[in-house]
C-alpha cells in the first residue's frame, strides 16, 4: 500500500499532548480526523499515523513528521493538502505532504531531532509571548548554566533526567545542548536553550533544561548537574519544568534509504534487547 510523508506544525498550548487519549484532545486525534475526511474512500473511517517524536501536553512543534498508508496511488497531493488544513483546527497546520517509500518511518529515518527551549527571566515578561515562553521572573546566570551542561554531549546514560518507563532505554547521544541569550530577532531578550540528539528520552529536555535553570539561579552548584549525570538517580529537582517553552523546531531524515533501512534494523534490535534484559 503506498505511504505518504506529513510535515506540520501545532500549538500545543490547549493539546493533552501528541498521543491519542480517550476523552481528550491530543494533536495525533485531531490529525487523524482531517485526514479521515479528506483522503478518498475513507471518509471517516479510521486513519493510523506514525509519528516522528511524541511531544507532552504544552509542548509546540515547528516541524513534526507523520507516516500513513492509504491505497490510493496517484493522490492529489497538493489538493489533499489545501483540504486537509481547511478542516484541521486553527492550532495545528500541514505544510508538506509527499509520496515515500513503502518502508518510509518517520520514527526510525529520523537521525535528528532538534528541540529549543524559550525562557524569559525579566521580572516584566512580554505578555504575547506567554504561549511558547517560559517565565522565571528572575534573572539566570547563562554562563554558570553552559557551565554545568559543558561535557553532556555525546553518548550517556540520562537516567537522572529521565522518567522511567519499562523497556525504554536512558542511553542517548545529545550532539548539542547550549544556552544562548538572544540579541535580536523575534526572541531578542530571551535565553534560547538547544539540544539536538539522535533520539530524546520520555522527559529528557524538559529535566535537563529544568536543572539547568537552578544552577542558573544559583539555587545549585555548577557541578551538581554534571554528580546528577554520575549517579543515574532521579531527583526531584531534576524533575521536567515548565512544558509551555518548548518547541520541536526541527527533524533530519538519513538522506540515503538503505543506510535509512540498516539504521532502524540496528535500532529495533537494540531496543528489543534492552526491553528483555528489563
Amino acid at each position: 500500500m503506498p505511504r505518504y510523508r506529513l510535515d506540520f506544525a501545532y500549538c500545543g498550548t490547549h493539546f493533552s499532548g501528541y498521543a491519542k487519549q480517550i476523552g481528550l484532545r491530543t494533536v495525533q486525534a485531531q490529525l487523524e480526523l482531517g485526514l479521515s475526511k479528506v483522503l478518498p474512500n475513507r471518509w471517516k473511517t479510521d486513519v493510523s499515523v506514525v509519528v516522528t517524536a511524541r511531544t507532552d501536553a504544552g509542548v509546540h512543534a515547528k516541524h513534526q513528521v507523520v507516516h500513513f498508508d492509504d491505497e490510493t496511488a496517484n493522490l492529489d497531493l497538493c489538493g489533499a493538502l489545501r483540504r486537509l488544513n481547511r478542516v484541521l483546527p486553527d492550532d495545528i497546520t500541514a505544510y508538506k505532504l509527499v509520496r515515500v517509500p513503502d518502508d518510509f518511518s518517520a520514527r526510525f529515518w529520523a537521525s535528528e531531532r532538534t528541540y529549543k527551549y524559550r525562557i524569559c527571566d525579566s521580572p516584566y515578561p512580554n505578555p504575547l509571548r506567554t504561549v511558547d515562553v517560559h517565565n522565571t521572573f528572575r534573572k539566570l546566570d547563562v554562563t554558570k548554566m553552559n557551565k554545568a551542561v559543558y561535557g553532556f554531549t555525546g553518548v550517556h546514560d540520562f537516567a537522572a533526567f529521565v522518567k522511567f518507563r519499562r523497556g525504554a532505554t536512558t542511553i542517548r547521544n545529545l550532539k548539542y545542548f547550549k544556552f544562548k541569550r538572544v540579541k535580536c530577532g523575534k526572541d531578542r531578550g530571551l535565553i534560547v536553550a538547544t539540544l539536538t540528539a539522535d533520539a530524546f528520552a520520555y522527559n529528557m529536555v524538559r529535566s535537563l533544561v529544568g536543572a539547568a535553570i537552578f544552577v542558573g539561579l544559583e539555587k545549585r552548584p555548577i557541578n551538581w548537574m554534571r554528580q546528577c549525570l554520575d549517579a543515574k538517580v532521579r531527583c526531584g529537582a531534576t524533575g521536567p519544568t515548565n512544558p509551555s517553552g518548548l518547541t520541536l523546531e526541527r527533524v533530519k531524515y538519513v538522506s540515503s534509504p538503505k543506510r535509512a533501512r540498516c539504521r532502524m534494523k540496528k535500532i529495533r534490535a537494540r531496543r528489543k534487547i534492552s526491553y528483555e534484559n528489563t
